[in-house]
């Protein structure tokens, strides 16, 4: 790569935050393979969607990768890059961060796009998440997923417009909903009329891009082994992290683990509404309402004992038509439950001493691009394949509803 890629820029307003040393514990690892095609500067400056490496600011991969996967969410980006965030922003909710995050992501955005530079410094954004969220500040390494969390969080309370309500509002709201949930548990209502009614008392104090953009809803339906009646409660959902089972080869088998029947018996038996009494049942999770966005998280790392290890299995998922249709309680049978990959945070090595990166299908060219902080280059679908079977390296998964009724 050109030496000319280490230049930088640090978009202007928070003033940064330079780490003056070099910290032991920073990985020096990288991803064993050779990029396919380097874009050098020149190409960078003339593209005009957004395909900019990232600085790294002392193990702010994992921030790096997720940002990649951010910009490419087509919806979230426009809606940030045409101003309509402006007309959204909370500053009163004491939840968010006044504003300052979402402000701070779209001048990051807007200097990704309009700049034209090789390498952008994300200085600001990591300033503001770790006032944030005090897990981030420093220069430690951390999970990408609970990075994406915590700026999805972020960015949803700096923009949820159910908040901008005055005392008085919200206790009315709530005393409304202990009404419905009350009615619900008296009368024998039908699934759809449940979801429906669950959904809307969220999105009561839950309203904003990440919600219509991320978030969808799940079921938990729990059955009496003894007289079968039934309980279902609906909760809302940002993304799935499913667990790896030993014999998994392939993502179907991951998400089939996910809503595997769970046997509740001993301590943890139910205690049956019909029954009076603590009975062995069974639980059962579904999707109930599928987000335009649906996140993948797999489940690589768990504990072992006071340590965290990684699950180093290769997990093989289609590119396009992820078909979720199994795994979701169907509720208007003209749809149809696909997805296609999009973007992808990646997990080289150990959590100690490992690296994220990430793959981004540019929606204009319809190509894959490699980020690696600030190297980039163009990858192809069957080397993308390759390097996460073999590597093992898949951790999140962004994928796009595909808007397709069937009649």
């Amino acid at each position: 790569m050109s030496s000319s890629l280490d230049s930088l820029s640090t978009y202007p307003s928070i003033p940064p935050k330079v780490p003056q040393r070099n910290p032991s514990n920073i990985s020096t690892k990288k991803p064993p393979y050779i990029p396919e095609k380097p874009i050098s500067p020149n190409e960078i400056h003339n593209k005009s969607h957004g395909t900019v490496g990232l600085r790294n600011l002392g193990n702010t991969c994992y921030m790096n990768s997720i940002l990649q996967c951010l910009n490419a969410t087509t919806d979230l980006t426009r809606f940030f890059l045409n101003g309509r965030f402006k007309n959204d922003i909370n500053e009163g909710n004491t939840l968010g961060t006044g504003g300052k995050l979402a402000k701070e992501y779209n001048r990051f955005l807007y200097t990704i796009w309009n700049e034209h530079l090789p390498v952008v410094s994300p200085t600001n954004i990591k300033e503001v998440i770790s006032n944030f969220n005090n897990e981030f500040k420093g220069t430690e390494q951390h999970d990408s997923q609970e990075f994406l969390s915590c700026i999805l969080d972020g960015l949803h309370e700096d923009l949820n417009l159910a908040r901008k309500k005055s005392k008085s509002e919200i206790d009315i709201i709530r005393k409304r909903h202990n009404e419905e949930e009350k009615d619900e548990e008296r009368n024998n209502y039908p699934l759809t009329v449940l979801q429906a009614n669950a959904w809307k008392r969220y999105i009561d104090f839950n309203y904003s891009v990440i919600v219509n953009t991320f978030q969808g809803q799940y079921m938990s339906t729990l059955k009496c082994s003894r007289c079968g009646k039934s309980s279902t409660t609906f909760n809302s959902l940002m993304y799935l992290s499913v667990p790896i089972p030993e014999n998994a080869t392939n993502l179907y088998h991951c998400l089939d683990k996910y809503i595997e029947k769970e046997y509740l018996k001993g301590n943890d038996a139910w205690s049956c509404p019909k029954c009076k009494v603590k009975v062995e049942a069974t639980k059962q999770l579904l999707l109930s309402r599928l987000p335009k966005i649906m996140l993948i998280h797999l489940k690589r790392f768990y504990f072992q004992g006071p340590f965290r290890d990684k699950i180093t299995k290769s997990i093989n998922f289609p590119l396009k038509n992820l078909d979720l249709s199994k795994y979701t309680f169907s509720f208007d049978f003209n749809k149809h439950f696909r997805y296609n990959l999009f973007a992808i945070s990646n997990h080289y090595g150990t959590l100690s001493g490992g690296h994220y990166t990430a793959f981004v299908k540019d929606k204009i060219s319809d190509n894959w691009v490699s980020f690696d902080d600030s190297r980039i280059s163009d990858i192809s679908e069957s080397k993308i394949m390759v390097i996460l079977l073999l590597l093992k390296t898949i951790y999140i998964l962004f994928h796009l509803y595909i808007f397709i009724y069937i009649y």
